[in-house]
């Protein structure tokens, strides 16, 4: 097969935006053992980290044995990296493993029905010990690996696993008790699955339950994007509501610890600007499609990820194919500054790369090779922007 040709990253992360200084800062408050962080706003403030242009590694490209390369088929691909040193990533039915300079190891799992077998992965978690906990598109079951990646067990959780759904001790958090929003405008039949709230649900790692960690409000935007979302990191778990803009912090015993707001006003959005963002993501091209339902505004963000150090990260949300921002929070609430992604000219749909994950010193991007298709997943360094 055709050798990778690596994509000149430096022509395309090179470029930075920072914003302005002087954001007020937060107001802070304690409701009944809660911590309250509140925001005047959040925009203009200045860069506080940029990503390295060189990639620590690089997982992907064209090779000249096509098991060792990474499926271009699977949304959800994502990689880490074990303590000692490999990297784990998620491919279409499979996990594959590198050593510490990139090279391939092995395949864990294969496609299939049977014990540590899958359809599609959606998540590939490392928690303690390097255990590795896969996550099944499309089905609610889990299947825990030990670190030499044998199979060790397969369980089926009461609910569909949330976005990042992995805590740091191996145990999950899924959607469970799904009912109506009873605040809906929707008609019921349509409200059933496009508006609605679900308990969250903490899942063991051999598969029990462990009670449940608060809820979450999940509202579909134009039919494609949800604007809320709930995820598990460390110890904590985050849930994010996109009409509000709010952020509700729960620890992995339940407890409501810290709420994080900002009070920018909400963009409005017309019909045009639904069909224009959401039509390419459904295959069609603008205006090919009847305009559908969709919220009279933009929601405050466009995903939520956290961090080993308890960093909050808020993606902006966007109508065209800008490059997209994102907003950090420290664990305290307050605001860390913002970070830029940069336009990737010439590549798939939204023409950028996509950072799929983030942690305490690195960050993870999956792209396409402008020349061959090929999907990389690399890890860059995160810095502090000086």
């Amino acid at each position: 097969m055709q050798k990778p040709t690596m994509v000149a990253l430096a022509g395309f992360l090179g470029a930075f935006a920072a914003g302005a200084q002087g954001v007020p800062p937060p107001a802070v408050h304690d409701s009944a053992g809660v911590r309250i962080v509140e925001h005047r706003t959040i925009k203009n403030a200045p860069v506080a980290f940029t990503i390295a242009v060189a990639p620590q590694i690089d997982l992907g490209g064209l090779k000249d044995d096509p098991i060792t390369e990474l499926s271009s088929k699977n949304p959800f691909a994502n990689a880490t990296r074990l303590s000692d040193g490999r990297y784990v990533a998620s491919d279409y039915s499979s996990i594959k493993v590198f050593d510490a300079k990139g090279k391939y190891i092995r395949t864990i799992g294969r496609a299939g029905d049977g014990p540590g077998e899958f359809h599609q992965l959606r998540e590939v978690c490392v928690a303690t010990g390097d255990t590795l906990i896969a996550i099944g598109y499309g089905d609610r079951r889990i299947s825990v690996f030990d670190s030499a990646g044998r199979h060790v067990r397969s369980f089926t959780a009461p609910g569909y696993a949330t976005e990042k759904p992995c805590f740091a001790d191996g145990s999950t958090l899924a959607h469970a008790n799904p009912r109506v929003n009873p605040e809906t405008s929707m008609p019921a039949e349509r409200a059933a699955t496009l508006d609605r709230i679900e308990d969250l649900a903490h899942v063991r790692s051999d598969g029990s339950g462990a009670g449940t960690i608060g809820w979450s409000h999940t509202q579909v935007f134009a039919g494609a994007q949800t604007i809320n979302n709930s995820i598990a990191s460390g110890r904590s778990v985050y849930v994010g509501d996109g009409r509000t803009a709010e952020i509700r912090i729960y620890s992995i015993d339940g407890k409501l610890t810290q709420i994080i707001r900002w009070g920018d006003p909400l963009t409005p959005i017309t019909d045009e600007d639904a069909q224009r963002t959401v039509e390419p993501m459904r295959g069609g091209g603008r205006g090919s499609m009847p305009p559908r339902p969709h919220l009279a505004f933009v929601p405050a963000y466009a995903h939520l990820l956290a961090d080993e150090a308890g960093r909050v990260w808020v993606q902006d949300y966007f109508l065209s194919s800008e490059p997209r921002g994102w907003t950090v929070f420290s664990s305290d609430g307050s605001l860390a500054g913002r970070v830029f992604l940069p336009r990737l000219a010439g590549a798939n749909l939204t023409g950028i790369f996509e950072l799929v994950s983030v942690h305490r010193d690195y960050v993870v991007l999956k792209w396409y090779d402008t020349e061959n298709g090929a999907m990389h997943l690399s890890l860059h360094s995160l810095q502090v922007a000086r």
